[in-house]
């Protein structure tokens, strides 16, 4: 959680400030994030929860790239982090 936190903060200062600050950053951010989401869906299965920290981070890393109009990585980024999103409404449903 802190790791999505820290992805989060990282994206909404570029988004304050309307430009990016640190790419590598947030790039290797978002690379931590999503090992340790892999890391805990694997050693406590998958959830709602998990589900749900996974859509966010892929929302984040969509949104990332669609302030520097790389379309192609959006458009997969952004389809995942909406059905990943689906998935754990369904469990919650």
């Amino acid at each position: 959680m802190p790791s999505l936190l820290k992805l989060a903060a990282m994206g909404m200062r570029d988004i304050d400030c309307e430009q990016i600050f640190d790419s590598v950053g947030f790039l290797k951010e978002y690379q931590i994030t999503d090992s340790l989401i892999r890391a805990y869906s694997l050693q406590n299965g998958i959830s709602s929860y998990i589900l749900t920290l996974d859509g966010f981070s892929k929302a984040m890393h969509a949104a990332f790239y669609l302030r520097q109009k790389a379309y192609f990585s959006v458009l997969q980024n952004g389809v995942d982090a909406i059905r990943l999103m689906r998935e754990a409404k369904e469990m919650e449903d």
